[in-house]
């Protein structure tokens, strides 16, 4: 009976510890992080037309981007087919 409450009572102490250890984990950021007010950019004022054409040339690069992943995708499936097929 002495072993277990020696043992529940090692338990309650690591526990203890840990949670001591996670308490101030955070705490210790850097000052830059916890600041209270957003960060200030300094960004370009872009015209409408500027604007607009910056938002086509995403929007392109994004429809080239998923092209390529869509060939690539059919290109890996149809080499797994054929793998398959020769197998069989």
């Amino acid at each position: 009976m002495n072993g277990s409450l020696g043992h529940f009572k090692a338990i309650l102490q690591r526990r203890k510890e840990r949670q001591q250890k996670s308490e101030g984990k955070f705490e210790k950021q850097k000052p830059s992080y916890s600041s209270e007010q957003p960060p200030a950019y300094n960004f370009p004022k872009l015209s409408e037309q500027e604007l607009e054409k910056v938002k086509q040339d995403i929007r392109l690069k994004i429809k080239a981007e998923n092209k390529k992943q869509l060939l690539i995708l059919v290109a890996v499936a149809i080499l797994l087919l054929s793998v398959l097929f020769y197998l069989l």
